[in-house]
Order: structure tokens, then sequence, then C-alpha cells
């Protein structure tokens, strides 16, 4: 589990399988863009009299929501990448597949083009093979066993769902993509072997053996490709196997409710950039930090349980947090104030088990929870405050900016709308 990973947006990503070295069902078309973005609620939150505004430090963050975001229309490129986001609620997580899998990591996201798809495979060839006419988007999302110590040899798999315009181009892609991984490897990459799976005659599979064993899978599923890598430790091939197989029995039926946009040549389609209107009340990025993996946009649960952790994957679910920002701060959206209590709860008790400790909420912010710890590449902070049915979530090696930011974040949620859907 890794509690609020702070990312550069432009930083490298590292594969976490080791060997291969929005969301929700409100559809893409025809949401009508609210005028505002914001109706403020008239009820006050009980703990928000406790909060003294005139003592809040916002340094120089913004204290409104953001102006409406409207549509992304093709072939405007952010069409991608709001597709890509709704489709990550309908990929399989990797604690779906194999329980042990809680350690999450990189790479995980959407997929703009083939160079995201270099770090899911670490070889150019099968990424460039997956960029076959026809490519829309795609969601990827990877994990692992935890680990006592780095040098542990553990289970890792990364999951990816890519979308195309066709079957046809879905079927002509996956077979690209194995032809390419059972060639000639670069070098510095692991040569993979043709290799099947019983039962999974759809299914193109290539193994690797040696020091760094494991699987890539590729299987068409009308317009989709489902890829799953699986890295194993020496001994444990077979378990790649049967990670494959759940995969793919685990997958099929959750793309098939995907409800897709259409997005082919010559038809004019557009996305809702702000699904549910909750992205207005981020914090928007202005220094290149991110949630890690995700870019700017709205994700639900399966897609926040991607960078959070599968812990978090039933706490929004169960509490009605469908659509959930993600920019320079998150914000979740909770059915009730109460709902809205147990995911705070959650998040704070996900940071404390991960060995943060508390430290002062802000001045004025008493409402506001932040906790801190002393990492390997240095501090971490994270702060929480709720209103009313709303939850921010700030995140900086800087204690200051975290307090600044979560405090500036309040002041956003208090003209949120209340009664949104």
């Amino acid at each position: 589990m890794r509690a609020r990973t702070l990312l550069a947006t432009t930083a490298a990503i590292t594969c976490i399988t080791g060997l291969t070295a929005c969301t929700s069902t409100t559809d893409g078309t025809g949401v009508a863009a609210s005028s505002s973005g914001a109706s403020a609620s008239t009820a006050t939150s009980a703990s928000s009299t406790a909060v003294n505004t005139a003592q809040l430090d916002t340094g120089t963050y913004p204290t409104s929501p953001s102006a409406p975001f409207g549509f992304a229309t093709a072939p405007d490129p952010e069409i991608v990448g709001a597709e890509g986001q709704r489709l990550a609620e309908f990929v399989t997580i990797p604690s779906e597949i194999d329980p042990e899998m809680t350690d999450v990591g990189l790479p995980t996201g959407v997929v703009f083009g083939t160079n995201n798809l270099r770090s899911v495979f670490a070889s150019k060839a099968v990424a460039d093979a997956a960029g076959v006419k026809g490519l829309v988007t795609g969601f990827f999302t990877s994990a692992g066993q935890p680990k006592k110590k780095i040098s542990d040899k553990t289970r890792s798999l990364t999951q990816l769902v890519l979308r195309y315009n066709s079957p046809a181009a879905a079927n002509t892609a996956a077979i690209a993509m194995n032809n390419a991984s059972i060639a000639r490897p670069a070098d510095g990459e692991i040569a993979f072997a043709p290799a099947t799976i019983s039962n999974l005659p759809g299914t193109l599979v290539s193994r690797a053996s040696g020091q760094f064993p494991g699987m890539r899978s590729f299987t068409a599923h009308n317009s989709y490709v489902i890829s799953t890598g699986v890295a194993v430790p020496p001994g444990q091939e077979g378990s790649a196997e049967s990670i494959i197989r759940t995969a793919v029995a685990k997958q099929i039926p959750l793309i098939d409710r995907f409800p897709a946009t259409p997005i082919v040549p010559g038809v004019k389609s557009r996305i809702k950039l702000d699904q549910n209107n909750i992205l207005i009340y981020a914090i928007p990025e202005t220094d290149g930090q991110m949630l890690g993996g995700l870019t700017r946009g709205v994700y639900g649960p399966r897609g926040m349980a991607s960078v959070e952790g599968p812990e978090i994957l039933t706490t929004l679910q169960d509490n009605g947090s469908e659509h959930n920002a993600v920019w320079r701060s998150t914000v979740y959206r909770a059915t009730t104030e109460s709902d809205a209590s147990e995911i705070l709860t959650k998040l704070v008790d996900r940071d404390l088990a991960a060995g943060y400790s508390r430290s002062g909420s802000p001045a004025g912010l008493p409402t506001a929870t932040c906790v801190t710890q002393d990492t390997a590449s240095g501090q971490q902070n994270n702060c929480y405050v709720p209103e009313g049915r709303y939850i921010g979530a700030t995140y900086d090696r800087d204690a200051v900016k975290a307090r600044q930011m979560i405090s500036a974040q309040y002041l956003i949620l208090t003209k949120a709308d209340q009664t949104a859907n």
C-alpha cells in the first residue's frame, strides 16, 4: 500500500513488474454543463463553526472554484484523456485478480499514445505495435505483493486495457503486440518466447524465463485488447498462468459494461471534462506535482484505488463517492455528510497504518487533520478537511505548503454544491 504518493507529472515511470523492463455510468455524450459549476448549499456544517477564516494562511492558492471546464470535442486530444479516465472504472485492479497484490505502484495511468506504453512493457517494439491504426485510449494499473525489504522477490502485475475503434483493429493490435513480444529483444530488454495457456485459446501469450520469469498476455475482445503482464520469483512460474486466467475472466465482463463514447473518424464526438461537476473544486496544478500516475481529471473508485491502494475501493463504493477530482489536490464527494466522515476516517487511518504520525492542524482550521512521515526521498505531509459531503486532501514535501493548500481547499469547499449528484 502506498499512501498519498506525490509525483512530478513529467517524471519517468518505472515498471513495477520488473520483467517488462469518468468514471461512473455517466456517458460521454450530451451531458449539459452547469452554468456556474457551483451552487453552494446554504447549510453550514456543524464543524465549520469552529473555523476562524481570519487566521487561515492560504498562501498563493485559489480560494474559489475554477470556472466550468465544458467539453472536449474530437479530434481535441483532451477527449482521449477524458475517455481514459472513464475507462479506468472498468479496468480490474490487481488485488481483484490476486488478493495479495496490495502494494500499488507505477506504471498507472491513461494511455495517450505509445510513449505511455513503453513504461508498461519496457519495450519500444511492443509499445509501437500497440499503436496500429485505430488506437483510441486505454488505462493501466500496477501492484505487487508487499515487500519486507527491497531485496525480497515477490509477484507483481500490470493490468492494461486498450480501446480501439473496431474489433478488427483490436485483433490486429493484439497479434502485432504478441509478435513484437516474441521477436528478438533490443539490447537490455528481456527475451520472451511463445507460450500457451490451456482453456484460453483466444489469448496470445509469451513467457520469460531465467532470472526474471514472467508472462505477457494479449486478448482481443470486441474493440478492446486486454493485456496482463506478470512477474514472479524463480520457482513460481506456474502462478503466472493462474493469474492471467483470472485476469481475463474478471476483465471481460467488466469491460463489457463500459459505456464507451463513440470516437471514430468522421464522427463529431464530445465528452464532458468534469464529470458531475467536481473537478472545479480541486486546487489547480501549477508546480508539476500530481497524485502519482494520474492525470488531471475525474475518477471513480477503481481509478482512485489504482493509486491509493485497494483498501480505499470498498470505502468509496460503500459511501457513494462515484466521482473524485484529481488535480493538485484531491476532492471526494460522498452521498451524505456521514458518508464523507467515513471516508475521512479511512484516509487518515490508512496513513497512520502506513507509518505516518499526526501533526498540527493549520491555524484557524481545527477541522483539518494533517499527518507526516519521513521517507527515503524526503518528508511527506498529507492534510485532509471535511466540509459537508466533501473531503479535500492535499499533500506536499513542504509542511507549510500542505497546510496552505488545505486551508485554501476548505474555503473552496464552502462554496461547493452540497446537493450535487
